[in-house]
């Protein structure tokens, strides 16, 4: 897990798992909450981009360690509530495959 604070007091969190899936596939995934008073200041991309560096780490290592091999393919999955905006082009890379990415509408009242 990862928390963003300021002048201590949680202001977002993430967290991270992994998992290989039926079709040999290794399937990375992550989410990070922000307070929306907090968005829009790179913040959450930076925690967004550290969990998907994260990410990529542990791949490297189970490769490394034999678990996976260089030809097993490697898809990041995430989810976004449709405020946050910014969590959809973090995906926009070139070197990044997504599998999933879901986006969950929450009605406002």
């Amino acid at each position: 897990m990862i928390f963003a604070e300021v002048n201590g007091e949680v202001i977002g969190y993430g967290r991270l798992e992994w998992h290989l899936n039926d079709e040999g596939q290794w399937i990375g995934f992550h989410l990070a909450f922000l307070h929306p008073a907090w968005r829009r200041r790179g913040i959450g991309t930076a925690m967004q981009l550290y969990l998907e560096q994260r990410l990529r780490q542990i791949a490297d290592r189970l490769q490394a360690e034999g678990v996976i091999t260089a030809e097993t393919p490697r898809l990041f999955e995430a989810s976004a509530s449709d405020t946050e905006m910014g969590g959809r082009l973090c995906f926009k890379k070139k070197d990044t495959q997504v599998c999933v990415l879901s986006i969950h509408v929450t009605p406002t009242l």
